[in-house]
């Protein structure tokens, strides 16, 4: 991986150059390029959709990465007790004693280390770059809720207030919550 200049979208970022295509491309516009590429596509075995596979069985069984994902993390066998927050989760690193450390708990690890923080090509502040789908380039945490809140595709009509803003939370059964709601029941319930 390399800085350098992404033939297809022009931006300056990390970039890799692609033996298929012959150019340069970042992460983001080859995997658009991939996936639009449907004569790799074939019937998943698992939801039966026609979509790019992500794995092939042994029995040539196709698998899409949504299913492989789901599976993955439905298998105990692939999870460990975290020693930091000791909850049952999928391992995503080790540390010098072999321990098993989740995803969250490194994410945490490095939002408080110094040594993890860059400048934020959006508000220039000094602090650990999230990727976001909302943005084309890693941002801190204030500037991915911003732009997951101006982008409209994240709203909808909130079940407490019945206004369309983005949705903060859901209840059990998946209905949505605006922030704003979601913040004054908390408040509720801790105080009753």
């Amino acid at each position: 991986m390399k800085q350098g200049l992404c033939y297809r979208c022009k931006e300056h970022k990390e970039v890799h150059h692609n033996k298929k295509f012959g150019v340069e491309l970042c992460d983001r516009c080859y995997n658009q390029l991939r996936y639009k590429d449907t004569s790799k596509f074939r019937v998943c075995s698992v939801c039966g959709e026609l979509k790019l596979p992500s794995k092939t069985t042994e029995e040539l069984e196709h698998v899409c990465h949504n299913c492989l994902a789901k599976n993955y993390n439905k298998d105990k066998a692939n999870k460990e007790y975290c020693s930091v927050c000791g909850r049952l989760r999928t391992v995503s690193e080790r540390n010098n004693s072999g321990n098993p450390i989740c995803c969250p708990c490194v994410r945490k690890s490095r939002i408080n280390d110094i040594n993890f923080h860059k400048k934020c090509p959006r508000c220039g502040e000094m602090k650990y770059l999230l990727k976001s789908r909302h943005l084309r380039e890693r941002a801190c945490r204030s500037c991915c809720d911003r732009a997951r809140y101006h982008d409209i595709s994240t709203h909808e009509i909130c079940m407490v207030c019945n206004e369309f803003k983005a949705v903060g939370k859901r209840d059990e059964e998946g209905r949505p919550i605006c922030h704003r709601c979601y913040v004054t029941e908390n408040n509720r319930t801790k105080t009753s």
